[in-house]
This record gives structure tokens, C-alpha cells and sequence, in this order.
């Protein structure tokens, strides 16, 4: 989705002032209307949202797609050795757009 431009909807949908499922409906676009500009697209509340600001300087949000699987999931576990040393162990690793790399910030306080 392009980070500005215009929006046809497909359906009626929901004008909000805050990019919440819960915030009041200001009022509705039918299906078929055009807005000419929306300047953000943004994912909050498990949605994506564009946004505009209305000619009377109002930002408005649209939501005009749910999210799905939005986080990646796995397991991860903390095995510890007699040494002092630990193994981290990050397995069942998945994400809807595919999984390139791990990242685990691992930090200690090292006492004398």
C-alpha cells in the first residue's frame, strides 16, 4: 500500500478520529467513494489504517484491512550448565511473512 494517494472503498466503512476499533464512528464512506488524499497508512489495533486530515483539520482514520498472525511466535528457553554457563534455545520459530533472522539480546552482570 503506497504511504499517500487516493482510496476507492469496497464496502461502507467506518470514519474514526482515533485508529481505534473501539473510538466512536464520526461517520461512514459508502462503498464506491473516492477519497481524493490520505497522507498515512499506519497498523494500530490489529488494523491497518489510512489517515487524512479533513478539511476542517481533523485527522481521520479508516480502517480498511484486519491484521493476521501480526507478531511472530516461537518457544524460547533458558538452559542453564554447572559452569555458569547457558544455552538459549529458540525453536517453533513462525511469522506470515517468513522468517530471515533470530535477534536475542542477551546481557549479564558479571560478580567478583
Amino acid at each position: 500500500m503506497p504511504a499517500q494517494g487516493s482510496y476507492v472503498f469496497q464496502n461502507t466503512i467506518e470514519v474514526k478520529n482515533e485508529a481505534r476499533m473501539s473510538a466512536p464512528t464520526e461517520f461512514t464512506f459508502e462503498k464506491g467513494y473516492k477519497l481524493d488524499y490520505y497522507d498515512q497508512v499506519l497498523e494500530a489495533d490489529n488494523h491497518q489504517w489510512i489517515s487524512y486530515v479533513s478539511y476542517g483539520g481533523v485527522r481521520r482514520y479508516i480502517p480498511i484491512a484486519t491484521l493476521t498472525n501480526q507478531k511472530p511466535t516461537g518457544d524460547i528457553s533458558v538452559n542453564n550448565h554447572a559452569n555458569g554457563d547457558f544455552d538459549v534455545v529458540i525453536s517453533n520459530i513462525s511469522d506470515a511473512n517468513g522468517v530471515s533472522a533470530v535477534k536475542v539480546p542477551i546481557w549479564a552482570v558479571k560478580y567478583n
